[in-house]
């Protein structure tokens, strides 16, 4: 096994994400266990911020030292790769709970949601917004102890941050929607906004995202004891002002109605028709050729707005079974991108009417990032005239990366984005509720079930 600063013995991987690999490992001086945050080989494109983002998230975790936030042992930097090392929390995460024993108990997940916002309290009165609160960065330490970890893309209010104008970083299923749009403008109220996104999928183990839109009369909100849905409406107002105005507040709110939930047993767990998702390569065969979890979910039409009046509303029923990204930290959002925008190239205008050309078609090249099915990560590459648009698509699968060519077009009419992968599935797609979204279905061309997808804009191709 690979040993770390001479110390450090990575035993198993935890976990991994687009910027870092989290290692089960052994401290071999100290003889106890320990997890290792180590950085993925440095890229082109961007290694030196990540590397900065990782030293910051180990002081900003040594600097907080509250009981309910991830304790940081130790920081350096081996073979060119900067790692942080954090105490081991065997209880694993609420979304690997979530994923285990579907909804949880809502007494017990407003329970655990106090100690996360004692948390935040403390992040907060330190000039720190976190900015990725989701299930997957609160860790049990215990049945009773949670641990809020994961401060990558955590925000300096005092000492500004490194994000540029114009970004947003997070889970976008969990994010504010002033987030989405500038993650400067995300402030403490954002994380109310992640924590109340957070309670309400442990409680309906139902996607959050969009939770902004839905209404009182929603049926999304059906799986959410009467008493608690007040509260949760609140914090996921889309205006921020009109949220708690701190985590104090919340966490009264939240405390006032543990009483009348006491009584509440959990929700039936959904889609009791899935499919275990295999994450070993011998079962994914072609490219893109998966099976999934197929959750049922609950929609109204009025639960999503559209960014166009060409569209229809209430269709995006049809993809409501995504959970968006991804403990996708370092997401890059542009605001009003992807295909409301594309480049027109006009040729010069010449002397003589009768010479002028015709004008190019319009081009896009473009990335995207969000998942497939709710949890498995996937990503997006287009670039060509809208007619002949031509890339890749990529779907991770455990530690496997499926990887196929895809090509089609873009009817910039009606708004709708199709693509073919020969032998393997076709894709249909059309803008999201917020900017710079792709919402659609991923169906194989073998006759299986359709796979709902969503992704977010990060930039131009790559």
């Amino acid at each position: 096994m690979e040993l770390v600063s001479e110390r450090y013995r990575l035993d198993a991987e935890l976990g991994a994400g687009g910027t870092a690999t989290v290692w089960l490992a052994h401290d071999q001086v100290l003889d106890r266990s320990c997890a290792v945050k180590l950085l993925l080989p440095d890229r082109a494109d961007g290694g030196a911020a990540r590397a900065d983002r990782l030293r910051a998230e180990g002081r900003t975790l040594a600097a907080l030292d509250h009981p309910h936030v991830v304790r940081v042992l130790d920081q350096g930097e081996h073979d060119g790769q900067v790692f942080v090392v954090m105490e081991h929390i065997e209880g694993g995460s609420l979304a690997d709970l979530l994923h285990r024993e579907g909804p949880v108990r809502p007494d017990r997940a407003v329970g655990w949601m106090l100690q996360i916002l004692d948390a935040l309290t403390a992040a907060h009165r330190a000039g720190i917004v976190h900015r990725d609160v989701k299930p997957g960065n609160v860790l049990l330490r215990s049945d009773d102890e949670v641990a809020l970890c994961d401060f990558g893309i955590a925000r300096f209010e005092l000492q500004g941050s490194g994000t540029r104008t114009g970004m947003a970083l997070g889970s976008v299923g969990f994010m504010a929607p002033e987030q989405r749009v500038d993650a400067r403008s995300a402030g403490p109220a954002a994380d109310l906004y992640g924590l109340s996104c957070t309670l309400f999928n442990l409680v309906t183990d139902d996607t959050p995202v969009d939770l902004y839109l839905a209404p009182d009369t929603s049926p999304r909100w059906e799986d959410v004891p009467p008493p608690l849905r007040g509260v949760l409406r609140r914090g996921t107002q889309t205006d921020p002002r009109n949220r708690y105005h701190n985590t104090e507040e919340m966490a009264e709110a939240l405390r006032g109605v543990l009483p009348a939930l006491e009584g509440f047993e959990r929700a039936q767990r959904r889609g009791s028709d899935t499919v275990p998702l295999d994450a070993e390569p011998a079962a994914v065969a072609p490219a893109l050729t998966l099976t999934a979890q197929h959750r049922k979910r609950k929609v109204a039409p009025e639960d999503w707005a559209w960014s166009s009046r060409r569209n229809k509303p209430g269709r995006m029923a049809l993809w409501v079974g995504v959970s968006l990204v991804v403990a996708i930290t370092g997401v890059g959002l542009a605001s009003g991108p992807l295909v409301d925008r594309v480049q027109t190239a006009v040729a010069p205008t010449p002397s003589a009417p009768e010479a002028r050309p015709a004008s190019p078609p319009p081009t896009l090249a473009g990335h995207w990032v969000g998942n497939v099915a709710g949890d498995r990560p996937m990503s997006m590459a287009l670039s060509g005239s809208l007619h002949a648009l031509t890339g890749h698509v990529e779907v991770v699968l455990g530690t496997h990366t499926l990887r196929g060519p895809v090509s089609g077009s873009f009817d910039e009419q009606a708004g709708v984005l199709s693509l073919h992968e020969a032998g393997a599935a076709t894709y249909r797609a059309e803008r999201g509720a917020a900017p710079g979204m792709l919402v659609g279905e991923m169906v194989r061309t073998d006759g299986g079930e359709a796979l709902p997808f969503a992704l977010v804009w990060v930039g131009s191709q790559r």
